[in-house]
Parts: C-alpha cells; structure tokens; sequence
C-alpha cells in the first residue's frame, strides 16, 4: 500500500477508533446514569412521601398538644395529608411501608438506606465514598461489609 490508498487505510482507522471511542463512552458514562435516574426517581418519591408524613405528624401534634414520644398512627394524620383516591395516605413505589413513628422522629420507609443506589430515608447524608463502596460491591455481586453500610 502507498500513497492515497494508504491514507484512505489510516483514516478508516481513525473514523473506526473513533467510533469505538464514542460507544464506549455511550456505555461508561450515559447508560449508568439512566439507571441511577430511574432509581433516584422512586426513592425522590418516597422522600417526597416521607416529608408529608412527617409534616402531617407534626401538625396533629401541634393542633393536638402531643408532645415528642407520642406514637402517631395513620388514622391520626389522615386529616392533614392529601390521601389517594380511596383514602389512604401515599405508598411507597418501590413496595416499601411507611413507619409513621413518634412525634420528633423522623418517619421511615422499610426500604431504608441499605438498598444503594435505592435511598428511601428522610435526612440521609450522601457520603460519596459508602456510596462508591456500596456500588462497587453491587456490580461485583459482593456483600458490603458492616462498615460500608
């Protein structure tokens, strides 16, 4: 090969490397964060959830004069949350439950925060590096260790 086949050649290679290049970066970068925004938008709504509960627990204690420690049930709050179509307070997306609690506690879902990427729980810290550890062990199919989670 000489001359201009030889320089057609090259820039075969070079568009093909370049499109590998592209694919993989498609793969690396954008594919996971579809999966990340598909799981952050069910835990959003949960925590959405969560902080309605919460507020809701917090003016029946307030209008009711209970004080921090009283257990709230779900009938005790119904009047000051918006409720479904058939009367029930909003459901986690995921399956999980609600845990209404004590006035002063936050609420919880029972996802909670040990199913990463999945955070169902109200004021939880992103701390990156337990996250990093978690979701390393995730894609190996490793079990986190107790200091990861």
């Amino acid at each position: 090969m000489s001359g201009p086949k030889k320089k057609s050649f090259i820039a075969k290679i070079i568009t093909t490397l370049a499109v590998c290049l592209f694919a993989g970066f498609v793969i690396v970068i954008v594919v996971p964060n579809f999966v990340r925004a598909r799981y952050e938008t069910a835990a959003n709504s949960c925590i959405n959830n969560l902080r309605q509960i919460d507020a809701a627990k917090n003016e029946w204690a307030l209008e009711t004069g209970k004080t921090n420690g009283t257990v709230a049930t779900e009938n005790d709050i119904k009047p000051y949350i918006k409720l479904d179509s058939n009367g029930n307070l909003p459901k986690c997306g995921n399956g999980g439950t609600y845990i209404i609690g004590r006035v002063g506690e936050d609420p919880k879902c029972s996802i909670g925060a040990s199913a990463w990427p999945n955070i169902h729980a109200l004021n939880y810290t992103n701390n990156w590096w337990t996250d990093f550890n978690a979701a390393y062990s995730l894609v190996l199919g490793l079990q986190p260790q107790s200091g990861d989670r």
